[in-house]
């Protein structure tokens, strides 16, 4: 009786040290949570190019954005015209780099699935090199050359979010170490 009792609120425990922040909705201090989508997002104004963004928001523990849907697509331009009017377009995570013609997110859904409002006369793989995708102020996608430079979004959505509470980050690779109280 006392082993089942032990085991039980170890994995009470467990689950809430790994998952506890989700319900502080807390991801990170530069991201800011939409209810609607139970995601966080953060805009970069500073141009990288398609790789870089990428690489960016994986280094921050998330996602480059790509919209789900209509309203996804709508509230974060709105968002993004709100805080930076001067930005026209922005990388998304989607692009046809592993077969040619065929766009997916960066997570590996094809257009079908999410929001894929193309430009009029787009996606035309220009020159034959046009394998990312940019997203304009107005909603409509073009694909583009990778190494162009643009603005991008990250995205970390509330369901992937795990907590390292020894180190007080969202990172579970991070391990405290007590002789020099960090991690």
């Amino acid at each position: 009786m006392v082993s089942k009792t032990l085991l039980f609120f170890t994995f009470v425990n467990f689950v809430f040290y790994s998952y506890g922040e989700r319900s502080n909705k807390f991801f990170r201090n530069d991201y800011n949570y939409i209810e609607a989508f139970q995601s966080f997002y953060k805009l970069h104004p500073i141009p990288q190019n398609w790789t870089d963004a990428k690489r960016v928001c994986a280094l921050e523990g998330a996602t480059l954005w790509h919209p789900e849907n209509d309203n996804e697509a709508n509230e974060l331009i709105a968002s993004w015209q709100k805080a930076n009017p001067n930005i026209e377009w922005i990388f998304v995570g989607l692009s046809d780099l592993l077969v040619e013609g065929v766009f997916e997110t960066v997570s590996g859904k094809p257009t079908s699935q999410v929001y894929s409002k193309w430009d009029p006369s787009q996606p035309d793989n220009y020159r034959g090199i046009q394998d990312c995708v940019r997203l304009k102020n107005i909603g409509v996608l073009d694909d583009v050359e990778c190494h162009h430079k643009y603005p991008f979004t990250c995205k970390k959505t509330l369901s992937s979010l795990e907590w390292n509470y020894q180190c007080k980050i969202p990172n579970l690779d991070y391990v405290y170490n007590k002789l020099n109280n960090n991690c």
